[in-house]
């Protein structure tokens, strides 16, 4: 999401001056991050058995929720890299936003911890489904509530289907405006 937000603007020489399809610099970006994502996944199929690692079901799914993750990040950082030509701010907001989700999705501390009353709204956040996932398939903790797993990964495909819509639209002014 972070690579993918001013991916665009880092390029604008590039843009302005040769015609290509421009979704492929923050593809570009993603992809980095899913080759540093797949060095780590190997690191841990290496590992396992080193530690006498049992491979369950649980172990199995992380690269699905690897991949969910990625695609939501994918969908968010097309967006977040379409506003960035026409508003720079988005490039000085992006990463204060990314530090607001590290503290508002269950990276340092379990779902379950976060009060009842507040459960609800809490899993709105599409983060909060999978980070719980990830959190079961590697660490064996209980498992996920399951709809709030599918609820994140409709998120995750809405959120990629809306990004590289907007991106499509807004891409016929980049050339103008960089």
């Amino acid at each position: 999401l972070s690579r993918a937000g001013g991916s665009l603007i880092s390029n604008a020489p590039l843009i302005s001056k040769v015609y290509f399809p421009r979704v492929i610099i923050p593809l570009s970006a993603a992809i980095s991050a899913c080759v540093d994502t797949l060095v780590a996944l190997l690191l841990m199929v290496i590992l396992l058995p080193a530690y006498h690692v049992p491979l369950t079901p649980a172990i199995l799914l992380v690269p699905v929720w690897l991949l969910l993750l990625q695609v939501l990040g994918l969908g968010v950082g097309l967006y977040a890299s379409a506003l960035s030509v026409s508003y720079r701010d988005v490039t000085h907001i992006l990463p204060v936003l990314i530090q607001f989700l590290l503290y508002a999705s269950p990276v340092g501390y379990r779902a379950s911890q976060v009060p009842h009353t507040y459960q609800a709204v809490y899993l709105l956040n599409p983060l909060a489904g999978l980070l719980e996932a990830l959190r079961w398939s590697l660490l064996g903790t209980a498992p996920p509530r399951w709809t709030s797993v599918a609820y994140s990964a409709v998120v995750c495909c809405v959120a990629l289907a809306v990004g590289a819509f907007a991106f499509r639209r807004m891409e016929r002014r980049f050339a103008d405006v960089l």
